[in-house]
């Protein structure tokens, strides 16, 4: 199997061969390379970096990101609960968004910061109780932003 390396800036071309439990790695130019490679045959993980919707005109797209790698077969299930959220309510860099998403432990948190100098929501029929009211979404039974 040959893969390109991500674990550091060299993007090293490297050549992986299984033989049983024996993973040989060759075309690394650090350690880095050499632990991507093992882990990417073994268990290959990945972070997720998208955008969840919000109900503010002046920012309707709220920058996430999972606060550590998650298993890399799961990120089109997660971008299908994280395309189901919506912000109603001023949140702080680092907020959890979505508490550990599908069940991996890893949380996704926000990344940026929505707060009170544009608090309008696109839906001008909103009540100021409809604002504060933080959002609530079930997916697969995953209760997200308590």
């Amino acid at each position: 199997m040959e893969i390109i390396c991500i674990g550091c800036p060299m993007g090293c071309s490297l050549k992986v061969e299984v033989n049983g439990e024996q993973i040989l790695v060759e075309g690394n130019q650090c350690k880095r390379g050499e632990t991507f490679a093992r882990n990417e045959v073994k268990n290959p993980t990945r972070s997720l970096t998208t955008t969840v919707r919000t109900i503010f005109e002046e920012m309707p797209l709220l920058p996430v990101r999972t606060e550590v790698e998650i298993p890399k077969e799961k990120i089109f299930e997660a971008m299908e609960v994280l395309n189901k959220v919506l912000i109603k309510d001023k949140v702080n860099c680092g907020d959890i968004i979505v508490k550990d998403i599908l069940g991996t432990g890893c949380n996704v948190i926000a990344t940026s910061t929505i707060n009170g100098d544009f608090f309008s929501p696109v839906s001008k029929g909103e009540t100021s109780a409809d604002q504060i009211n933080r959002f609530e979404v079930t997916v697969r039974g995953i209760k997200c932003y308590e």
